[in-house]
């Protein structure tokens, strides 16, 4: 480069043309290009691309100041100044002088414009302006020099006129560019700064590109522990908001036709009946304009503008980084000189600094923008999915569960924050092989050729090595799928996980799927090992191969200083290009698919919004015309329905259990697909699902679900909702926080907040599905009468009730009955009793089952609908869901031991003693190499080469030694670790996921689990490798300059500053991220759950702000991270420029007593320390704030427990219990310590095969009892006997094994129906189908396409509530133990199979001990004895017909609620 400089300047050495004089002078051509040619080209080509984006964007208002009129004063000073000496110079032969002046003239007038537009645009320091004038006033010594050294020249030691006019010019730019750094105040300054928000567009220039306005809150970060709050706040465009609007609406663009034409595709295969799915789509030449839409080229268009600006800053570094050997080559040639003049080797000496600071500038500007961008892409994008999940149609929802949406949101949008940055490292690194390459040629000739071919050569082997890596990634990321999908639903269903003593089985099915991760893990880690001894490999094998071909090929070549460590230095600068190139490939290619995972969802089916109408000049609320629905495009489910329903009419659904009455309410809020037929819904509507969906939040917000809150109208709902007593007994009233998926509620709390959420919505249309299903009988008829019926709130509204409770039918204005999903009859209730129909025969059934007459229904309540002030409180400072907790100070030594011993602590320091014999073996050879270069005649040239060869191949050999034991190491860490937290979390109480959201602990399995199997490995290892090198750079250092030692002791004392302050800041902001990203997936994942509400509800806009403020949390965190990486980085690369500056320093003023070789060697080495001290501190610093994740993992393991599972020791055999006698002595329970007792003295003996009915109403105790009886809640007072053993003295698998419940809430889990029936697969298929057909769930069964393999799907989605509910049943008559348990079991189904069902219980279950939950106290009459609780305690037991025959028992009471007397 700086050769053709010379040709142009006709200069003998380098840009002086009289080198060896005593004041050797500049040619003219560098006087002109340097100071000012250079400046003005620069704001020339830069000044209209700033232009258009100050155009573009208004930052804020700025108003007419002192300081714009004295910048603009000293501008016009400038050009007034260039005016006289353009004049002045009009006479004087030289015309460059000329020229020079009218290029200043016009770029300070084009400044001063610019100082005013962007005064006008709002910004208040601007970045080309102060490159202009930092340029000049950097360049301007140059002139100055040359001013001097020509009065000099002539004797004149006075300056003339015209010197005066000159030094002005440089006065004036200096002073011009102090200026141009202060920035302007904006009007809303004082507000922004008490606001906190990011002041980096509002700070000076200097501030910015330094990151100097981090210093305060780094600093602050380092003395105390930072909230969220602490951090800065980011600007509304930089909000998730702001950042998806313009995607999407490029994407919208992109996929709206593509998404029509698939939905026609889908349409017309079924109407053909015909299957086709979305891969199998294929488009005829003549539809090419409908080809799958380009996810990149929306990113491309949405955020083309930042990504071209960094771009170009990539471009200026690379230019400076190639810079380097450029000038180390001069400094050679200047110490082996010994006769060139002092300055010469000052200059180049502060040449070589300055390069160095404005690379490192560069560099940590390019990637705060380039992660900036990046980020914005994850923003939109994690937006976007979150939009989309809310539109699928429930065909797409079968395809992807909520965990794999999940992963989608955390896994593949975050793999976009450095797909821009791999972009750009392409055609970056081209750029740079190409350039090093040309200049390697003129240092080696045709040896370069070969040397870079070997490099090139190494590239294939690299990455067929990279390539098999991300193969196995992918394997990894579907193994890791299938973990964290069977750990979610685990934690789902854990309740009924516990009561089954189920624990083991999941942990064999986890621990299988781990064991395949784990061999994929070592696969990646082996090939990425030998990847990184190719790597190691590449400098050692060019240098060999270009050094041995350069001295062997032609016998006058000598391998000198000059020539070894310039092209050494260039190989260096290669080496990262040559790396990254197949790693940013392999990158942008791993990113590729996560780019069409992401494109794949976003192109999914959505719900067809055109499928149901919505006239309102139509006469009925509902108006359905011979419609088809299904769920998916295979199958027809509802046939032919046909609906009209009245305005403010009472529509009542009935059918047996999978009949489609669920489904019909579906259909009509348009969660089914419309085959044909036509469906129009008058009115909003209103729906509670069967199923009740409970957010993670207080009751009073479950129940408002964002409407504004109305004090009358809400104690109202209450009311008729029958929440007062619950409320009166909840410490905090409505206000009292509800766990995730209401987890510390009853089924019957969980069903009344979701009807008075429906029924405060104050909607036209009312859809509720069976919501009275699991309430006691009198709860129900209040509801009924203050809700549902004529006289209740919802009177004036149209109201589809599906129920099985058929003592209400009598009250509705019509009726459907539906069978094999058709509406087989519909009328009045009179009108089909009259019938004699199918209706007749199911109510006569129903009728004769209960023995009692349904007109002489009456009950009566006890001021239930009267309205009473809802218990509420303001505060709820004993959270149920407690926040995240977040470690303060800096990270404890033990975690840091914790994962050395997971690794074995033998292993990591047999590990650093391999790598410190491959840097001994490293520094020997480049020692060699400079002993070799000092004596460069080629008479011992095959000694000094094999011995050369000897020490790098001993370097590389150890350095993969290392790398494979390391892969044992954290192999075996990640194994032990994720053992720890599974067996922890398994051996957890209830309390504790009564209190932790799911996401929180998915994010330890998830995100924490990946950090300790990839993050946490990657930087320890970087680590080790960069601070061994750092380690080697000082060493040589060192030994070549000693004198180094003074200049290295204040820079290392700033170096250990810098990096002590991060170290504390980036630990804190890495544990608000991580308790920042939890609440993302885990409000993502309740959403997923709950999506058939919200959008019956048309709520989705609100979750949507919901879901971007959490994803704005998220950016804070980001943001103050990314700027805290910069912060460290520019000032650790800072004092690495000062070790360049020493080093180089010391060299120039020893040259004569310092070889070439040995200066070679020395600035070789100290141009890598820049790079090598940042990366330590940053390997280091990562591998620190990584470390985060295992004191996560450690907190979880850590975990209060339950009793042990198995005691060996006092295990009763293997017949117990033999008689199932239950004894309650003095049993008291609480919640909690602090709380009050739920459950006081229940003293009581139940007898062996005696079957008793627990009634009580709600709150009174009945779930307590089963939870102490399981040992779910444990007690310290009284105790409970079984067979005469008490309960504690055994383990809770002994125990909990013996007993068996069939539960309110049906869980299933995803797999086989044969592994929900049977985990252990301990029965025979016989036993089994033996037990469906006792269920009754034989038929059905049979004609499912695989039977007992039949696949459910997550959560059991695919059968109905009741159809769940009998395979519970099903459990419990395969598991048959002496004790059995029923919650409500049968309450989700008809009452006719609810007599079948209880005949199978009476008669499979004879020899049993039976304890039956009730709400339908008609279920529990033929009872031997009734337990009645009240306020946790037991007030009475006895038989039915006794407590029947006293009028003053709280059952008769109840029973007479019922009319069951």
């Amino acid at each position: 480069m700086f050769k053709i400089f010379s040709v142009l300047s006709k200069s003998p050495s380098f840009f002086l043309t009289r080198p060896n004089s005593s004041y050797p002078v500049i040619a003219n051509f560098y006087q002109h290009f340097v100071p000012i040619w250079a400046p003005c080209s620069i704001f020339w080509f830069l000044l209209p691309f700033w232009c258009v984006m100050l155009h573009r964007k208004k930052f804020f208002t700025i108003n007419l100041s002192i300081l714009v009129f004295v910048k603009s004063t000293f501008i016009g000073l400038s050009i007034l100044n260039e005016l006289i000496i353009f004049f002045k110079n009009q006479n004087q032969e030289n015309s460059c002088n000329s020229v020079n002046s009218w290029l200043l003239l016009i770029s300070f007038t084009a400044s001063l414009a610019l100082n005013h537009f962007e005064r006008i645009r709002g910004l208040p320091s601007g970045g080309l302006n102060f490159i202009f004038w930092a340029s000049l006033s950097l360049t301007s010594p140059v002139s100055v020099y040359s001013q001097i050294t020509d009065r000099l020249d002539l004797g004149h030691f006075w300056f003339e006129e015209n010197d005066k006019i000159i030094f002005s010019r440089y006065f004036l730019i200096f002073i011009n560019s102090i200026l141009i750094c202060i920035p302007e105040t904006h009007t809303t300054y004082s507000q922004r700064r008490k606001k906190n928000f990011y002041p980096q567009n509002e700070v000076s220039i200097l501030s910015r590109i330094t990151f100097w306005w981090m210093n305060n809150q780094i600093f602050k970060g380092a003395k105390q522990d930072l909230t969220i709050d602490d951090l800065f706040k980011i600007d509304d465009y930089e909000l998730s908001k702001s950042m998806s609007a313009k995607f999407e609406h490029y994407w919208t663009r992109e996929s709206q036709e593509y998404l029509k034409f698939c939905s026609d595709k889908r349409s017309k295969a079924f109407k053909t009946k015909s299957d086709i799915a979305d891969e199998e789509i294929k488009f005829l030449p003549s539809e090419n304009k409908f080809k799958k839409p380009s996810l990149v080229l929306s990113i491309l268009k949405t955020f083309y503008g930042r990504f071209l600006t960094a771009a170009f800053l990539k471009l200026c570094r690379e230019i400076c980084v190639l810079a380097q050997p450029v000038i180390l080559g001069y400094l050679i040639r200047f110490v082996k000189n010994r006769n060139e003049p002092l300055i010469i080797g000052l200059l180049l000496v502060f040449s070589l600094f300055i390069v160095a600071c404005i690379q490192s500038l560069l560099f940590h500007n390019y990637f705060d923008r380039m992660f900036n961008v990046g980020f914005r892409i994850r923003i939109a994008l994690m937006d976007l999915i979150y939009k989309k999940s809310l539109r699928l149609s429930n065909n797409s929802r079968k395809e992807s569960t909520v965990g794999q949406m999940v992963n989608i949101l955390a896994v593949n949008a975050q793999s976009f924050v450095e797909y821009p940055h791999h972009l750009n490292m392409i055609w970056t690194s081209l750029f740079t092989i190409t350039v090093a390459v040309f200049l390697l040629w003129n240092q080696l000739g045709i040896a370069a050729i070969a040397g870079v071919l070997t490099m090139v050569f190494l590239i294939p082997i690299n990455s067929v090595f990279m390539s098999q890596s991300r193969k196995f990634l992918l394997k990894k990321y579907k193994h890791q799928d299938s973990r964290v999908k069977i750990i979610n639903e685990l934690l789902n269903g854990i309740k009924i996980i516990k009561l089954y003593a189920w624990e083991l089985c999941f942990k064999s099915i986890i621990e299988n799927v781990r064991r395949r991760e784990l061999l994929v893990i070592k696969k990646i880690a082996n090939f990425n090992a030998i990847s990184y001894f190719a790597w190691t490999l590449a400098p050692f094998m060019v240098s060999v191969v270009s050094f041995g071909i350069f001295v062997f090929i032609n016998e006058e070549n000598s391998l000198t200083a000059e020539v070894a460590f310039v092209s050494l230095s260039l190989f260096n600068s290669l080496r990262h290009p040559l790396a990254m190139l197949p790693n940013s490939i392999s990158n942008i290619i791993q990113a590729n698919i996560s780019v069409k995972r992401i494109t794949d969802f976003l192109l999914k089916e959505e719900i067809d919004l055109s499928s149901i109408t919505h006239d309102k000049s139509t006469d009925y609320s509902i108006n359905a015309n011979e419609c088809n629905f299904g769920w998916d495009y295979e199958n027809v489910l509802l046939k032919e329905i046909n609906l009209k329903i009245k305005f403010k009419s009472l529509v009542s659904i009935i059918g047996r259990v999978g009949q489609g009455k669920s489904s019909l309410l579906s259909a009509i809020i348009g969660e089914m697909e419309k085959f044909s037929g036509t469906i129009n819904v008058n009115g909003s509507i209103a729906y509670a699902p069967q199923q009740a969906w409970i957010q993670n939040a207080t009751i009073r917000e479950n129940i408002l679900f964002g409407q504004p809150y109305n004090q009358d109208f809400y104690e109202k709902v209450v009311s008729a909702c029958s929440l007062n007593t619950d409320l009166e007994l909840l410490k905090f009233g409505d206000m009292t926080e509800i766990g995730e998926k209401g987890i510390n509620l009853s089924g019957g709390q969980k069903q009344r907040i979701s009807l008075a959420r429906c029924v405060y919505a104050n909607s036209d249309i009312y859809l509720l599905d069976d919501c009275l299903s699991a309430v006691d009988a009198h709860v129900g008829k209040h509801i009924y009468d203050n809700v549902i019926s004529s006289n209740g709130l919802l009177k004036e509204k149209t109201r589809i009730f599906v129920t099985n409770s058929l003592n209400f039918l009598s009250n509705s204005d019509e009726i459907f009955l539906i069978e094999n999903g058709s509406i087989i009859e519909s009328g009045s209730y009179e009108d089909l009793m009259e019938k004699n129909g199918a209706f007749s025969d199911f109510m006569r059934t129903f009728i004769e089952s209960k023995n009692s007459d349904n007109n002489e229904y009456e009950l009566t309540e006890k001021n239930q609908s009267q309205t009473c002030t809802v218990k509420s409180t303001k505060t709820n400072d004993e959270q149920l869901i407690q926040k995240e907790k977040i470690e303060s100070g800096k990270l404890k030594s033990s975690i840091f031991l914790n994962y050395f011993r997971a690794c074995n602590v033998y292993l990591i320091a047999l590990f650093f003693c391999i790598y410190a014999l491959s840097t001994i073996f490293q520094i020997s050879s480049s020692f060699w190499l400079s002993q070799w270069t000092n004596n460069s005649d080629n008479e011992n040239r095959n000694f000094y080469f094999a011995i050369y060869f000897l020490l790098g191949f001993l370097n590389c050999s150890m350095s993969l030694g290392a790398d494979y034991l390391f892969v044992i190491m954290y192999t075996k860490a990640a194994k032990r670790l994720h053992e720890s937290l599974l067996n922890s979390i398994l051996r957890c109480g209830m309390q504790f996921f009564e209190s932790t959201p799911i996401g929180r602990i998915l994010n330890r399995f998830a995100k924490d689990m990946e950090s300790i199997e990839i993050r946490i490995p990657d930087y320890f290892k970087s680590f080790s490798r960069n601070f061994f090198n750092t380690s080697s750079v000082v060493l040589v250092i060192l030994i070549a300059t000693p004198q180094s030692l003074i200049a290295m002791i204040p820079v290392f004392v700033l170096f250990i500053f810098f990096q002590r302050f991060y170290a504390k800041y980036s630990i804190q902001i890495k544990r608000l991220e991580l308790a920042a990203r939890s609440p993302i997936y885990a409000f993502f994942g309740e959403c997923l759950n709950g999506v058939s509400t919200i959008r019956a509800f048309k709520t989705h806009k609100r979750f949507i702000e919901q879901a971007q403020k959490h994803l704005d949390n998220n950016a804070i965190i980001f943001y103050s991270d990314y700027s805290a990486n910069r912060w460290v980085g520019i000032r650790l690369e800072f004092t690495g420029s000062l070790v360049i500056l020493a080093s180089s320093m010391f060299i120039v003023l020893n040259k004569d007593s310092i070889s070439a070789g040995t200066a070679g060697l020395t600035l070789s080495y100290a141009l890598t320390i820049t790079l090598t001290l940042i990366w330590v501190v940053r390997t280091f610093c990562d591998f620190e704030t990584n470390l985060v994740s295992v004191e996560r993992v450690r907190e979880y393991c850590n975990l209060p427990h339950e009793a042990e599972w198995i005691l060996s020791e006092k295990s009763p055999n293997s017949s117990w219990p033999s008689q199932g006698c239950i004894n309650f002595k003095n049993f008291c329970l609480k919640y909690r310590e602090e709380l009050d007792f739920v459950l006081k003295d229940i003293n009581c003996h139940i007898k062996s095969q005696e079957k008793v009915g627990i009634v009580g109403r709600t709150g009174a105790g009945k779930s307590s009892l089963t939870l102490g009886l399981f040992r779910i809640l444990e007690s310290n007072y009284g105790k409970i006997e079984i067979d005469g053993i008490d309960i504690k003295t055994i383990g809770l698998h002994e125990l909990r094994k013996k007993l068996t419940i069939i539960p309110q809430e049906p869980v299933l889990f995803c797999g086989s129906l044969r592994t929900n029936l049977d985990p252990f697969e301990e029965y025979c298929d016989e036993k089994i189908l033996e037990a469906l057909e006792h269920a009754h769930l034989k038929e059905f069964v049979d004609s499912l396409p695989n039977g007992l393999e039949y696949e459910c799907t997550e959560g059991g989605d695919n059968l109905s509530v009741g159809q769940r509910q009998l395979i519970c049943l099903t459990r419990a008559l395969l598991r048959k133990t002496k004790i059995l348990i029923l919650d409500e079991a049968t309450a989700s189904i008809d009452p006719n199979t609810d007599e079948l069902i209880q005949s199978t219980i009476r008669s499979q279950f004879k020899d049993c001990t039976i304890l039956t939950i009730a709400h339908r106290l008609n279920t529990i009459l033929d009872n031997d004895r009734i337990m009645v609780l009240d306020s946790g305690k037991l007030v009475e037991f006895d038989s039915p017909s006794k407590l029947l025959s006293n009028s003053s028992s709280i059952f008769y009471s109840m029973a007479r609620d019922a009319g069951l007397v």
